[in-house]
């Protein structure tokens, strides 16, 4: 490999000449530094440095470790053999470095947006602790956006740079009164038809995923695709537009099938994470823009994190091993993958699409949830391959520490059992001694904690906030990794305890409630006819894909509230005011009225009255049987906050957020 320069531009920084023959960052351009929140004071750090440029690439093709990037060999070289390519970059750093505490956490983006920031405003407990936050851009299908972190990859090419070529599906949710919608979604690129799949595309609509397709003539629709002159260096993707002769129809689900051309080695995204952060970690002398005074690394510990899309990419990231660095290091010592359910995703293949999921109506047949779903190794439920996401890290002695965070909802959406369980014979999974689970009654987004009187779907939206339990198992994981102190136990619903079931309501234990209906449907993780070399070669061929067979779901059992067992609780459902569901169905005015609600949890009240429980044939008791004043639910309120602290769930600084929640709901109780 040859010399790499790196060139450190910032406000309290000189520029670096110094040489490195193993880093694979060539170059960092910080193009912007400015003070976090305008010059915020955090308690025992002081304020924080934003600094905001692109770090630049170049990794050998040849090298095996290299092997796992999807179309490596396909993309272009430079003269010494490498392939380069950039990524935006941000980090954020205590002014005074001797206030960092050693620890690094790097947020694998939500489609190019940082979230923990937001996750630990409520009390700051991270950034009074003092430590560092980096996030680089690793989806290479995003436009540009100033506020957006984005990977710049190179195109894949055929035989002798000739252009590749191969078919795709996009799914595009009608909107009503428009007649032209981005194909991939807002903010992002797609890649662009060739000629013939101008000529060829099909389209089609359906109000369900079930629902037979409807056809619509190509001479009533077209493809359009426009750039951004400023998009990855003239290469890049296209915002790619579906335009109809008509109007779409609201929520109808619009299924857009043609050839593409020019896909991006996407996988890089993973590479350049691995070695940014192997560069930081480990790179010493003047190159690294995060050493102290005799040019060691401040950083002896990190830690990943990642949201929902995020989260499954740290999934992902793990199972084909860019958990180690070209010299064999481990890159993260510790992962918080959260809400991520048992899904992985759509992230290092051919003409990839990371912003796509799976759920039971949207995107349904992208390929998100495939096997292995455990830490651990196990059996497939239908081949008899074994297989764990683990398996590479822990055969290269690389394997983190892992904190898997999960909602009631990802039960319901992303059939987040499977992560836990072993299929094949059917039975909980022996979770390894580095991996802790913690399942949080809540939906996929925390809420504010307070109840709203509209409803989101066919009830109210389940506002649980669940964030201070994330804040205080960050910070025990970082204990955990620092000195081995143990973390506060796994909490999440087991066959063996009775309060992991299958999700009909007979099984579930469902209390009917009056006007309120209990889900048909779940989202099932499926096997499905991807293509005949999808395994090997990470090209989806066979469009739409068929699937094959189903997973059996299970959710946690539910207790005489219809509030669910096995799960870890916030005080406000610990002390409940009403049943939190990890589910919510759409309605007749929405369309396709009872599926599923996208990634949606709800929340039913209890009565106020006795008399109003009666009147509404409601089993669950009402809020004066339960609470004779708010006195009595306070402190009821206050013992199961302190349980959480003393048990190790939540910190002291979280107790008087917690507790000023329960004043605000007071109307709740009287």
């Amino acid at each position: 490999m040859r010399l790499s320069t790196l060139f450190l531009l910032c406000s309290y920084c000189t520029i670096f000449f110094i040489t490195s023959l193993q880093a694979k960052v060539t170059h960092i351009d910080i193009q912007s530094t400015s003070l976090y929140q305008n010059g915020k004071k955090f308690d025992n750090i002081g304020t924080y440095d934003v600094l905001k440029g692109k770090v630049y690439f170049e990794i050998d093709p040849l090298a095996a470790i290299n092997q796992a990037v999807v179309d490596m060999q396909l993309a272009k070289r430079n003269e010494a053999g490498m392939v380069n390519f950039s990524a935006d970059i941000t980090l954020i750093i205590p002014t005074d470095k001797s206030k960092i505490n050693g620890s690094l956490i790097y947020e694998f983006n939500n489609r190019g947006g940082m979230l923990l920031p937001y996750v630990d405003a409520e009390t700051n407990a991270l950034f009074n602790r003092g430590f560092i936050f980096v996030s680089t851009g690793w989806i290479g299908e995003l436009l540009p956006n100033k506020n957006k972190l984005r990977l710049c990859a190179p195109i894949a090419y055929g035989e002798n740079q000739s252009t590749l070529t191969g078919k795709i599906r996009q799914e595009i949710i009608g909107q009503k009164g428009k007649n032209r919608l981005n194909v991939n979604g807002l903010g992002h690129g797609a890649y662009e038809p060739t000629g013939r799949g101008h000529k060829t595309a099909t389209l089609t609509k359906r109000m369900r995923e079930s629902d037979p397709r409807q056809v619509i003539p190509i001479d009533k629709f077209y493809i359009e695709s426009s750039w951004d002159a400023y998009h990855c260096e003239k290469d890049g993707l296209p915002e790619v537009e579906l335009i109809l002769e008509d109007s779409f129809e609201a929520n109808y689900i619009y299924e857009l099938i043609y050839e593409a051309k020019n896909p991006i080695v996407q996988g890089l995204g993973f590479a350049g994470i691995r070695d940014i952060i192997s560069f930081l970690r480990y790179e010493k002398g003047g190159t690294n823009p995060l050493l102290d005074f005799s040019n060691q690394p401040f950083i002896n510990r990190t830690i990943s994190f990642g949201i929902s899309q995020s989260g499954r990419a740290i999934r992902l990231f793990l199972y084909e091993g860019f958990n180690e660095d070209e010299q064999g290091r481990k890159v993260f010592d510790g992962a918080v993958p959260m809400v991520a359910g048992a899904g992985m995703g759509f992230f290092n293949h051919r003409f990839a699409s990371p912003t796509r999921f799976s759920t039971q109506r949207e995107s349904h047949l992208f390929p998100a949830d495939v096997f292995p779903f455990t830490y651990s190794e196990s059996t497939h439920l239908f081949s008899n391959k074994t297989d764990g996401i683990l398996k590479k890290a822990i055969a290269k002695k690389v394997a983190p520490k892992i904190m898997h965070i999960q909602s009631s909802a990802e039960y319901w959406h992303r059939s987040a059992a499977l992560s836990h369980i072993r299929q094949h014979p059917l039975a909980d999974d022996k979770i390894p001694e580095n991996v802790r689970f913690y399942a949080i009654v809540g939906q996929h987004g925390a809420g504010n904690g307070i109840p709203e009187n509209k409803k989101a779907g066919s009830i109210a939206i389940n506002h649980t906030n669940y964030s201070p339990f994330v804040r205080t198992l960050i910070v025990a994981l970082d204990d955990w990794i620092k000195t081995d102190k143990t973390p506060p136990p796994s909490v999440y619903p087991t066959f063996k305890n009775g309060t992991l079931v299958n999700w009909k309501a007979q099984s579930v234990g469902w209390q009917s409630i009056s006007n309120i209906s209990y889900p048909t449907v779940i989202q099932q993780a499926y096997t499905a006819n991807f293509g005949a070399n999808f395994l090997t070669t990470k090209f989806i061929t066979q469009h739409p894909p068929i699937i094959k067979e189903t997973y059996p779901i299970y959710v946690p059992k539910l207790d005489a509230d219809n509030n669910e067992m096995g799960m870890l609780k916030v005080p406000a459902v610990a002390v409940p005011t009403g049943t939190y569901t990890g589910w919510n169905l759409r309605t007749p005015k929405m369309g396709a009225a009872g599926a599923l609600l996208r990634l949606t949890g709800g929340y039913i009240p209890f009565s106020k009255t006795k008399k109003k429980q009666r009147a509404n044939n409601d089993p669950r008791k009402s809020i004066e049987e339960r609470y004779p004043n708010f006195e009595s639910y306070y402190s009821a309120y206050k013992k199961a906050t302190d349980d959480l602290v003393q048990q190790g769930y939540l910190l002291e600084e979280e107790v008087k957020g917690i507790l000023e929640l329960a004043v605000k709901n007071r109307g709740l109780i009287e």
